[in-house]
C-alpha cells in the first residue's frame, strides 16, 4: 500500500498539470480567437453606425442648402412672372433672409440623398 502512495503524488501532480495545460491549451486555440473576432465584429459596427450617423448629417447638411437654394429660384421666378409685390414673393422672401426654406423641398432633397447612399428614411 505504502508502494502506491508513494506514486499517488506525482501522478496526481501529472494529472493537475494536465488539466491546467489542457485548458490554456483550449483558451488560446479556441475562446481568444473568438474573442478578439467578437472584439473586431463590434468595432466594424461600431464603424458602421458612426459612418451611417456622419452620413445623415451631411445628408441633413446638403438637403438644407439645396432647398435655400431652390426657394432662392422659386423667388426669382416669381418676381419675374408676378414681380416682387405677390403675397406668395413676399413670404418666400421673409423666410429666405431668415435662412428658412420650406420643408417639402428639405424632405424630398434628403430623401434623394439618403437613397443616394441606400439609407432609410428615419421615422
Amino acid at each position: 500500500m505504502k508502494k502506491y502512495i508513494k506514486h499517488l503524488l506525482p501522478i496526481s501532480l501529472f494529472l493537475f498539470l494536465l488539466v491546467i495545460a489542457l485548458s490554456v491549451g483550449y483558451y488560446f486555440i479556441f475562446a481568444l480567437p473568438r474573442i478578439q473576432r467578437d472584439k473586431l465584429k463590434l468595432e466594424q459596427q461600431k464603424f458602421e453606425l458612426q459612418s451611417s450617423e456622419d452620413k445623415y448629417q451631411e445628408c441633413s447638411q446638403t438637403a438644407i442648402n439645396q432647398a435655400i437654394e431652390l426657394l432662392k429660384s422659386k423667388m426669382e421666378m416669381e418676381e419675374k412672372l408676378n414681380g416682387k409685390g405677390t403675397k406668395q414673393y413676399i413670404e418666400w422672401q421673409v423666410g429666405y433672409d431668415k435662412g428658412l426654406y420650406l420643408r417639402e423641398d428639405y424632405n424630398n432633397y434628403y430623401k434623394r440623398c439618403l437613397n443616394s447612399y441606400g439609407l432609410d428614411v428615419p421615422n
